[in-house]
């Protein structure tokens, strides 16, 4: 384990590995405890709809999160079940982290999430997220770890090559000005 680097307040620096860095844990609490329940009252005020990247630990650490967005009609997105990067996991640990994720969600926002984003993912990452929500007989609509574009659009998936009706993927691309991640 080491400490967060890129979303902090001041970005950048080395990461103190097996150590605990007291302000960036500060700025992720702010997060947590205030800041989000600011953004939701506004959203809610004004009736915007959103849809909230949900990583499953923070999830689970803060369930009222998740299940408010479902409760005032928003969408509850992946964003992996731990925020870290998976560019060298085995892909069988990576494949247990995506199922986590899946059911982690569904057991507390009361559905799975149909969309996925992970930021931090290996060059496999995309195919078994699909690979799970197949397995796991669960509609995945759209995926968004892209920055290709300013609007959706269509991918084949290559698991689809062979198939009689392939759907392809819709891909939705990430835009770091508006989101909103917990």
């Amino acid at each position: 384990m080491q400490s967060e680097t890129l979303l902090r307040e001041a970005a950048g620096g080395i990461p103190k590995v097996q150590q605990r860095v007291v302000n960036i844990e500060s700025e992720y609490d702010y997060g947590a405890r205030v800041g989000v329940w600011r953004l939701f009252r506004l959203f809610n005020k004004y009736n915007y709809k959103y849809t909230l990247y949900a990583v499953g630990k923070a999830i689970e650490d803060n369930p009222a999160v998740g299940i408010s967005s479902v409760k005032n009609g928003h969408d509850v997105a992946s964003h992996a079940y731990r925020w870290i990067d998976y560019y060298d996991m085995p892909p069988e640990k990576e494949k247990a982290y995506i199922k986590k994720e899946i059911e982690t969600i569904t057991e507390i926002c009361g559905e799975p999430p149909k969309g996925w984003y992970y930021g931090r993912l290996s060059s496999r990452s995309q195919a078994l997220v699909w690979d799970v929500y197949k397995e796991m007989g669960i509609p995945l609509l759209w995926q968004s770890d892209s920055y290709a574009d300013d609007l959706p659009y269509w991918v084949d998936v290559p698991a689809e090559k062979n198939a009689e009706k392939p759907e392809g993927m819709l891909i939705v691309p990430y835009s770091y000005g508006l989101t909103l991640s917990f």
